[in-house]
Formats: structure tokens, sequence, C-alpha cells
């Protein structure tokens, strides 16, 4: 498995020319011992599959940084950050 920081140069590379377009993401809070970190993507996307698609070649997902990825709709109704998306 590659070292985080090295997929996340991939990453940054990988995922800036790619049509997906990332709004946010990043590293939730240090895990607790034994437990596994999490990350957070959310796009802006036409369709659920071209995210799938997106995420099976980021380099965190193909070098084994993230066990698994579990990618879903979500649709904002509230917030400051709404009227930018």
């Amino acid at each position: 498995m590659r070292s985080m920081s090295a997929a996340g140069d991939l990453r940054k590379t990988a995922t800036g020319c790619a049509a997906t377009r990332i709004l946010l993401s990043g590293p939730s809070a240090p895990p607790a011992e034994g437990k596994g970190s999490t990350a957070i993507v959310i796009a802006q996307v036409d369709t659920l599959a071209e995210f799938e698609a997106f995420s099976a070649g980021d380099p965190f997902v193909r070098s084994g940084v993230y066990a698994s990825v579990n990618i879903f709709e979500w649709r904002p109704s509230f917030g400051l950050l709404l009227e930018s998306l």
C-alpha cells in the first residue's frame, strides 16, 4: 500500500483534470486507536454512475488507502453553501 501523502499527490493530479466537479473533500478527524480513518467527498456530477467511475479511478481507492467506499446521492436543501452550487 502506498503512503497517504504519495496517494494524495496522485489524487490531486488525477482529480484536477477530471470532469467531476469536487466541491469539498477531506479526511475526518483522527481515528480512535485501532479504528480506520474516513474521508468525505462531495461532488457535483450529472449521474451517480459518473461518480462511481471517478471513484474507481481515484488513486486512494486504487492503492488501497480506503478499505471500502460508499457512494450515494445527496440532495442539499438548506445551508450557507447552497447558493454556490
